[in-house]
C-alpha cells in the first residue's frame, strides 16, 4: 500500500518449473511477464485479461499462454500434458 492509499505489489514466482513469473497489481490494474532480470517479456491473451474478479478465468488463461511456451516433452515428462480446466481446477489431480 503507498502513502495516498492505493495498493500496489509486484510478486515473482516460478510456473511450471521453467520460467519466472512476475505478477504486477497497480490500483486494479494488473498483468504478467516472464522475468529475466532487466528485461521481462509480457505474458497477456490476445483479447486480453478478464476482469480481475474472475480469478479462475484469470488462471485458465494464465495456464493456456504459458504452456504454449513451454516445450510439449517438458510437460509430457512432468506428467503435466492436462491443461487446467474452465474455471482453474487442476485436471492433474
Amino acid at each position: 500500500m503507498d502513502g495516498d492509499g492505493h495498493t500496489e505489489f509486484s510478486v515473482l514466482f516460478d510456473i511450471y518449473a521453467f520460467f519466472p513469473l512476475r505478477f504486477n497489481f497497480d490500483r486494479g490494474a494488473f498483468g504478467f511477464s516472464i522475468d529475466y532480470g532487466e528485461r521481462g517479456i509480457s505474458v497477456e491473451p490476445v483479447t486480453g485479461w478478464p476482469e480481475f474478479t474472475d480469478l479462475s478465468l484469470v488462471a485458465t488463461e494464465l495456464d493456456r499462454e504459458i504452456r504454449m511456451r513451454i516445450p510439449e516433452r517438458f510437460l509430457e515428462d512432468r506428467g503435466w500434458t492436462e491443461p487446467l480446466r474452465d474455471g482453474g481446477t487442476d485436471s492433474r489431480a
